[in-house]
């Protein structure tokens, strides 16, 4: 299930710590944490996962994000920041993200599978899903 989940804050005099991730019932054991970064008009992304969750948290700048079913058509669509919380992408959902922000922009990404080179769980969007982010984006195109 695609889920948009507010991050715990506990905020004190000293500053604030923002509880990012932890294991549960309902959250798979995380493998890899990698930051992505996106210059200015950027999209990344572009495919589905079989097997690999993705949680994303957007630390800097505004991206656009479209979320779509394996086959093609718009699940959802969302702009997010860093005050956004921690988009959960699950296996079979496409999702392409782009910089729409007037500065460089960053994601946290927390994948439940190591990447491998030889055997990437990561399977490209179809020709028909590829443009989605820019036509959404320029409705006149």
């Amino acid at each position: 299930m695609i889920e948009l989940e507010r991050l715990r804050v506990r905020a004190d005099r000293r500053g604030r710590l923002e509880e990012l991730y932890r294991t549960g019932p309902r959250r798979p054991r995380v493998e890899e944490v990698y930051r992505i970064t996106f210059r200015r008009s950027a999209i990344r992304g572009g495919h589905f996962h079989r097997r690999k969750h993705e949680f994303v948290l957007v630390l800097q700048g505004t991206l656009e994000c479209v979320l779509y079913r394996a086959r093609g058509g718009v699940l959802q669509r969302l702009r997010l920041g860093p005050r956004s919380g921690l988009l959960h992408v699950p296996p079979g959902v496409g999702h392409q993200f782009r910089n729409i922000g007037s500065a460089p922009a960053q994601a946290l990404v927390l994948s439940t599978m190591r990447y491998d080179v030889a055997r990437p769980d990561k399977v490209p969007a179809k020709p028909s899903v590829s443009g989605l982010i820019g036509r959404l984006s320029n409705p006149r195109q």
